[in-house]
């Protein structure tokens, strides 16, 4: 096929389907990281063990779950002891709460750099910044690592079944780590018990990703088509479907697998898994350019993270009958003729609908800090920091900003007069130092990796955008430059304004110390 013929027979082919899905499995971190197989991971891991990895294959009659089951029993009674792992058990005690919880712990530490390996030039980067640039709904991924996240931090990650179960995903902008993710060892599909549970809890799952299939394109990338995770999914989704309907899967299920120095070619073939023939449009590329470059081709009128945002307003808003400062309904008589009712959708246009500051939320304020929306800074001390549905004064919160703008600080960073402030207010100046201090867990770590660090832009340097915001609250105040810390806060707001936990609370404590630092603290 010649050069670019398959991205456009690809272009094609998508265009008259809505916007794809990513399936994407170990495959991908292999080509970009240089990552493990799931086989050679757990070779990696059976090194520091007294048996070889052939004792715990055999053992296993080949089936890795149970292998890896075998291996984490010996390497739990190996962690405790070894004194190679002294730092981690004194950084990560608490998260061992089973016998596979070593063995969890260290491969999360061990895929957490996966990042650090992908590459910055040469044709693989160039890949990924087509990637970046893929028109997409979301990603389902099998992998552990934050390959995914961090080139695609416009997507909000949910991690395993309990945040899909417990959360309210709006199937729009949206990352599915199904098998858990580096960020919660204890979330990993690791073991042959892990797999089994996964199995039993696996019907709102396999719910959720059959409505996937069926309104949307999903490519598969980093698999084979007999991977057992494929299959598996596959088989799901083909239970719950009729023989016409499962016909209708195959222009909506798209394989490709990569094969070096292969010819890029795209056929109709069939996969059979136990018992059901599953059609699919099978994709064979030398690389993944083609592929992406059509990806980036699909048309969509509003971004991925501004259409997830809107559809959960409108969601809260049906679901709790109370809309918020994003969210706006006038309310109509019982006897409006719907067909005649006019609906607006504004995407940052509230200003032009409200002058109300009660509705403002957290992320309101703490972008407000960043970038300075033009509130009025005594209304939202008056209106919008006493509201009881902005939580408790443990809640992080900027209120700096508002006192110095209101004339309610002195120079020093003191409150002028308390009597003047609503109580909530006066808690939330009297928590700030309880609220901005460093997780405890974190300070050996933190006091470790900050060793030679004189400034916030040694700190960028050295360490991951996530443990910089970890470490940040143990780091001098007077070395922090409020130019540099505002910029890298508003640069990774993508990947850390979410529900991302514990991620999106310490990306809001760093908006808070910067909102102490650049207008609380004396002048």
């Amino acid at each position: 096929m010649a050069a670019g013929g398959l991205a456009d027979q690809l272009t094609e082919h998508l265009g008259g389907l809505t916007v794809p899905y990513l399936f994407v499995g170990a495959g991908l971190s292999i080509r970009y990281t240089g990552a493990e197989s799931w086989p050679a991971l757990l070779r990696l891991f059976a090194e520091p063990l007294s048996k070889p990895y052939e004792y715990y294959a055999s053992t296993a009659d080949g089936d890795l779950p149970r292998l890896a089951t075998l291996l984490a029993n010996d390497f739990h009674e190996m962690w405790w002891s070894d004194p190679r792992y002294e730092e981690s058990r004194a950084a990560n005690a608490e998260l061992i709460v089973a016998r596979d919880s070593a063995l969890k712990v260290e491969i999360s530490a061990h895929l957490a750099k996966a990042v650090d390996r992908l590459p910055t030039e040469g044709e693989l980067a160039k890949e990924i910044e087509l990637l970046k640039a893929a028109v997409i709904d979301g990603i389902i991924t099998t992998n552990f690592d934050p390959v995914l996240e961090h080139v695609r931090p416009d997507l909000h990650p949910y991690v395993g079944q309990d945040e899909l179960l417990f959360s309210d995903p709006q199937g729009i902008g949206e990352i599915y780590k199904i098998h858990g993710s580096f960020e919660q060892p204890n979330s990993l599909v690791l073991t042959a018990e892990d797999y089994a549970r996964f199995d039993e809890r696996n019907p709102y799952l396999a719910a959720k990703l059959l409505t996937i299939f069926v309104e949307h394109p999903v490519i598969f990338l980093g698999y084979s088509l007999t991977d057992r995770n494929v299959q598996r999914v596959l088989v799901d989704i083909a239970r719950c479907l009729t023989d016409d309907r499962i016909q209708d899967l195959r222009d909506r299920l798209l394989f490709v697998e990569w094969k070096p120095g292969a010819t890029p070619a795209m056929a109709s073939t069939v996969i059979s898994a136990e018992g059901f023939a599953i059609p699919v449009q099978s994709i064979v590329v030398p690389d993944f350019r083609e592929v992406f470059t059509a990806l980036g081709t699909v048309k969509r009128r509003i971004p991925a993270r501004l259409l997830r945002h809107l559809r959960k307003e409108i969601y809260e808003l049906v679901k709790t009958s109370e809309p918020t400062a994003r969210a706006y309904v006038e309310e109509l008589e019982p006897s409006a003729d719907p067909s005649s009712v006019e609906v607006y959708a504004g995407i940052g246009a509230i200003a032009k609908l409200t002058t109300s500051y009660v509705g403002l939320n957290r992320a309101d304020l703490l972008d407000d800090v960043l970038d300075d929306r033009g509130y009025d800074p005594s209304r939202v001390v008056l209106e919008a920091l006493p509201n009881p549905r902005l939580g408790s004064k443990t809640t992080m919160l900027p209120v700096y900003k508002y006192l110095r703008g209101a004339d309610l600080l002195h120079a020093d960073g003191r409150v002028a007069d308390e009597a003047q402030l609503p109580p909530r207010v006066v808690d939330r100046v009297e928590a700030r130092e309880t609220l901005l201090k460093g997780l405890g867990s974190y300070r050996q770590r933190a006091e470790r990796n900050l060793k030679g660090v004189a400034s916030f832009a040694a700190l960028v340097e050295a360490c991951s955008a996530d443990d910089v915001l970890y470490y940040l609250p143990f780091l001098d105040e007077d070395v922090i430059e409020l130019d540099g810390l505002r910029n890298f806060l508003v640069a990774n707001r993508e990947s850390f304004d979410t529900d991302r936990q514990p991620v999106s609370s310490q990306w809001a404590k760093a908006v808070c110390l910067y909102d102490w630092l650049r207008y609380g603290r004396g002048l």
